[in-house]
């Protein structure tokens, strides 16, 4: 068992050298822009997150992660995320700042309800699971 789990990070830290080529050549997930059998369309939805200022773009972003917690899964957000690289972090990020910025607070600025926190905490700490992997390169090249 160890040695699987052992392999299984090496292979999340440390990708093979065709996953390296691929992250590096599609950043705009690009290769994807006729995948058809993809739950989320991730090109459009980078073209979204460009057009769209926030908070505008939440409906989609709740769209997307809607349409991933769907597939059946909980593999099903690394799946997609190693088919677009910053496009599950992207979401998260985005819910993250939403939670965050539409939670009640009380008169000194404190958020009033403890399991918003959790909730924010949550996922920030899924995004930042998904982004903390990444070369600073990949994520400057991929803006």
């Amino acid at each position: 068992l160890f040695l699987l789990c052992t392999q299984f990070v090496q292979g999340i830290v440390d990708p093979d050298e065709q996953e390296k080529r691929l992250a590096w050549k599609y950043l705009d997930c690009s290769n994807l822009q006729d995948a058809d059998n993809r739950p989320v369309d991730w090109p459009d939805f980078r073209r979204h997150l460009l057009e769209t200022p926030y908070p505008a773009n939440m409906e989609r972003v709740f769209d997307v992660l809607n349409r991933l917690s769907a597939a059946g899964s909980a593999t099903s957000y690394d799946e997609e995320a190693r088919s677009c690289l910053m496009g599950v972090p992207a979401a998260f990020f985005y819910l993250t700042r939403f939670t965050l910025e539409t939670m009640d607070r009380d008169e000194y600025g404190r958020p009033e309800d403890a399991d918003v926190v959790r909730k924010a905490t949550l996922q920030y700490s899924v995004f930042e699971n998904y982004i903390s992997a990444l070369h600073p390169g990949l994520i400057n090249a991929g803006n």
